[in-house]
């Protein structure tokens, strides 16, 4: 039925349909439009969602901006402002797009509510509105997406709620925006901080169409369908002008609708050809072009901000947003929060410590590097990094002055400070410090040092002295132990004959054979004789499990020792250091660690600090690292930079097993600097996504030499005797249970001995011997 009314509505010589109606009735009219061949300009008066259809039919134009377009318009402006919370009210019936909005947040990791707005409810709005009021920050978006009349009723409703905060930032996108219908609200400090997308303002209206009159009380009925039926005849006309500039020859055609015959010309078609070539400016709204799928690929939102001028506010336009280029900002937004710093110009005062700065090629590189740019993208600002002239960090001088970067910081010359800036008391007394972006502790570097004489002996290392003289010992104790209970055993035969009259082994007696066989057992040779009492048996079968444990202690350790550099008295501590005079403690000059030795009450820091006062005073690793590599320095430094340096010489460089000191490390402003809010806030952002840590990964594994042991001085030890007593204290109780055999041996002897006396002589081959 729907069809035949279209086609009965349709006269002869009609070339084209502009059609403004519900979205299931273009649908209706794109169809009959494609069979006659007949172009058709459709405007949808409820949101139309687009997402199926992604090409219309060649004859069927919207001019109306999709869903996609006001989607990706919410979205660049959230990720402009970086806002980590988005509360979102909606109307179905006005904004199509709720799914997309969804999933394009959702993507963003952004914490995100939502509340559908049924039949206009006031009672939903003012339980959004009372949620919204407890998340009041500069991080949180309002988001609301109703019509006109709607989302100036919540603005007013929230301005009557007097809340508390007035920084929540609310965004809105609206097909036509009057400004005077939120004069007043605009006019209240509680919204403040709104932005509006908008394709046209009411107020542009009369410009654009060239009328200057003073009474323009019409345009309070105008609707944003009579915008976009304005934009379709300007664009039919430019359509008509460019077919006929063409002296295009037009025909008529017959066609059928539904049983009724229709006379049309050929300027439907022709027009219809000439879509992807003509495009016009001279719209209300947006400029309109065609690019081959239906929709307009022109389209342009006009972003306005309340700005406060001479005390009052106003909307005002301060970017715009266009399918081909984005967002583009071009007024400085929301002064008080983190984009005030958006085409502000930074002097930022950094020196070198690889891995966090760099400068390498005339250009500055490092983690602390990675962390700026990223800020800098943030927070859209731009910087200029410059080094203190003395190459310093920042330490306090004997008149009370401060050097270096934090110098430069607390005297205005830079604006603030990157690099690792270690926290401490001293520095926090005249400067600010930001959330720390890592933790470190301070290590010790040095030059690989072996001894050099003992390594022909390094075989007798595995076991410790006490180790390899009770081994020697246990060999003497057990031949003397087994010697005497072989001569004792009564069934240990003699030395007459090779074999007993049963055919046994004779028990060896003699005290170098029972040497012997302690001794070969040992070395894991066997002997030719082994005793044939239990008791003899006993013993040895342990000094067996003995051997193989001690053997096997043995074996182990030795790999180690072959294949390990090692010091006798490795440096592993602060500690290590400050007991010896030979290696001499470094430094760097201005540097956090120089105040700590310095100001510390410890013995072992005063210690440090002393032998400091006679070491080279050194500003940059590659000094300290020169230093060092003479053999006669230990440079202390953050455990990061020492494991870069070590890479540079894996083979000679140590690192110290204990670090100490271990303090956070940040970045650094002048005290109370409106900076110091923004710069910790962002960089908490950055630590909670994980790409400090990506970045730190990424200075190490970019190193072309990666050093296998970090942990150089961790020295392969000696087994001392705490480490092998197990086996000792095993063959003890071993020993002690065979003397326990020895005297049961006896017990059975004389027995059986007596009990023999009262035998035959047939069964004496039975008795012992």
């Amino acid at each position: 039925m729907a069809e035949q009314k279209i086609c009965h509505a349709l006269t002869e010589q009609s070339d084209v349909l502009i059609a403004v109606t519900g979205c299931s009735k273009l649908r209706v009219l794109e169809q009959e439009s494609t069979e006659l061949a007949m172009l058709l300009i459709a405007i949808h008066v409820d949101p139309c969602h687009d997402k199926v259809v992604q090409v219309l039919p060649v004859s069927t134009l919207r001019i109306q901006p999709r869903i996609r377009d006001a989607v990706d318009v919410i979205v660049s402006i959230i990720d402009y402002f970086d806002y980590s919370k988005v509360a979102v009210i909606f109307d179905a019936s006005v904004f199509a797009g709720i799914n997309e909005i969804r999933h394009e947040l959702s993507a963003r990791l952004i914490e995100t509510s939502f509340t559908q707005l049924a039949n206009k409810e006031q009672r939903d709005v003012l339980l959004w509105l009372q949620k919204l009021k407890k998340l009041g920050n500069r991080t949180v978006c309002a988001l609301v997406l109703l019509d006109n009349v709607m989302t100036v009723d919540l603005l007013k409703t929230w301005s009557s709620m007097k809340p508390t905060s007035n920084t929540i930032s609310w965004l809105s996108v609206l097909d036509l925006v009057n400004p005077d219908m939120f004069n007043t609200v605009v006019e209240a400090d509680y919204v403040h901080r709104l932005i509006l997308a908008t394709s046209l303002t009411v107020s542009d209206i009369p410009t654009k169409l060239g009328m200057f009159s003073a009474n323009t009380t019409w345009l309070d009925n105008f609707t944003i369908s009579d915008t976009y039926l304005f934009d379709s005849i300007v664009y039919i006309a430019e359509l008509f002008n460019d077919v006929m500039n063409r002296n295009a020859s037009i025909g008529t055609r017959r066609s059928s609708c539904y049983g009724k015959q229709l006379n049309t010309s050929t300027l439907s078609q022709d027009m219809i050809s000439a879509i992807d070539k003509v495009s016009t400016n001279k719209t209300l709204a947006s400029p309109v072009s065609f690019g081959g799928r239906g929709y307009n690929s022109d389209v342009t939102y006009h972003i306005i901000n309340a700005i406060r001028n001479n005390g009052t506010q106003s909307l005002e336009p301060v970017g715009s947003w266009t399918t081909s280029g984005g967002l583009v900002m071009m007024k400085h937004v929301f002064s008080d929060r983190e984009q005030g710093l958006e085409n502000m110009k930074f002097r930022i005062g950094t020196n070198e410590a690889p891995p966090f700065t760099v400068f390498r090629g005339g250009r500055w590189e490092g983690i602390c590097i990675d962390i700026l740019n990223e800020l800098a993208a943030r927070l859209h600002f731009q910087y200029e990094l410059v080094r203190p002239a003395d190459r310093l960090w920042g330490s306090s001088t004997k008149d009370g002055s401060w050097n270096g970067i934090v110098g430069m910081t607390t005297r205005g010359e830079c604006d603030f400070g990157v690099g690792p800036f270690s926290l401490s008391a001293e520095r926090e007394s005249v400067i600010d410090f930001t959330k720390p972006f890592m933790e470190d502790g301070s290590g010790l570097i040095m030059k690989r040092f072996e001894d050099k004489n003992s390594k022909m002996f390094r075989t007798f290392k595995p076991f410790s002295r006490d180790v390899w003289i009770l081994i020697a010992g246990s060999i003497i104790v057990v031949g003397l132990i087994l010697c005497a209970v072989n001569n004792v055993s009564p069934t240990s035969g003699s030395d007459e004959d090779e074999k007993t009259p049963r055919g046994r082994a004779r028990t060896p007696r003699g005290l170098a054979d029972n040497l012997w066989i302690v001794y070969g057992s040992y070395m894991e040779q066997g002997a030719e004789k082994t005793p044939a009492n239990i008791s003899g048996r006993f013993i040895l079968g342990f000094w067996w499990v003995f051997t193989i444990l001690m053997v096997a202690s043995y074996t182990a350790n030795l790999a180690a020792f072959l294949t390990v550099s090692f010091s006798d008295e490795p440096i592993s501590s602060l500690e290590d250091l400050a007991k010896q005079s030979e290696i001499r403690p470094l430094v760097k000059s201005g540097s956090n660690l120089e105040t700590l030795f310095k100001k510390s009450e410890t013995e072992t820091h005063q210690r440090i600090w002393e032998m400091l006062q006679t070491s080279p005073r050194v500003t940059n690793n590659s000094a300290a690292l020169q230093l060092v590599l003479s053999g006669r320095y230990a440079f202390m430094s953050d455990s990061m930079q020492l494991k870069l340096m070590k890479t540079e010489d894996c083979d000679n460089l140590m690192i110290a097993e204990s670090t100490f000191n271990v303090v956070g490390l940040a970045f650094i402003v002048s005290e109370s600097s409106p900076l110091l809010e923004i710069l910790s806030v962002n960089i908490i952002k950055l630590l909670e996504s994980g790409l400090i840590e990506k970045w730190k990964q990424k200075w190490f594994s970019s190193t072309n030499k990666i050093c296998t042991d970090v942990i150089a001085t961790s020295s392969v030890k000696s087994l001392e005797l705490e480490s092998t007593v197990g086996p000792f204290l095993v063959f003890s109780v071993s020993t002690t249970l065979a003397l326990i055999c020895l005297a049961v041996e006896h017990v059975i002897y004389h027995v059986t001995k007596w009990r023999c006396g009262k035998k035959s002589d047939a069964a004496i081959t039975l008795c012992p011997e």
